[in-house]
């Protein structure tokens, strides 16, 4: 399986039946989606996942969502895909990646220590502001948890 991450510069709203699987809400998605660098992860020419990535300054990003369709899921298709977002921002010259999930997100937080994130900060009530509450592991996501890492 080769696995190809191509920029997304137009219609990235196509995306964004992905985006909804790992942020539910599209208002949400909306604050970044036109900004943030966005990324569709190909497998042939099957779009299974995305991932958009903002610049907050000269040298730090955030991957604000990282989403693959369930069917695809486990198979290493985010793990790779970080992993080439860890060389490709390397070599523009940032030096730190953060991403934030749920405080309910327990194989989120799992899998993004494994890629070697470290704990960093909590935004207390992120999730409040959501129209839905979001509900898992028989947890609600009400603060959000900041990850980061050197790279």
């Amino acid at each position: 399986m080769e696995i190809e991450i191509k920029p997304v510069n137009n219609n990235r709203s196509s995306l964004l039946k992905i985006l909804l699987l790992a942020d539910p809400d599209p208002k949400q998605i909306a604050k970044y989606l036109e900004v943030a660098d966005v990324f569709a992860i190909m497998v042939g020419p099957q779009t299974l996942g995305a991932v958009a990535v903002l610049k907050k300054n000269d040298t730090i990003v955030e991957i604000k969502n990282i989403a693959v369709l369930p069917a695809y899921r486990g198979r290493g298709l985010a793990s790779y895909t970080i992993s080439n977002l860890f060389e490709h921002y390397h070599q523009l010259g940032y030096s730190q990646m953060k991403v934030g999930t749920a405080n309910s997100s327990l194989d989120n937080l799992r899998f993004y220590q494994k890629l070697g994130f470290r704990f960093n900060s909590i935004q207390p009530n992120y999730f409040t502001e959501y129209a839905q509450p979001i509900f898992e592991n028989d947890i609600r996501a009400v603060d959000l948890i900041i990850l980061t890492r050197p790279i």
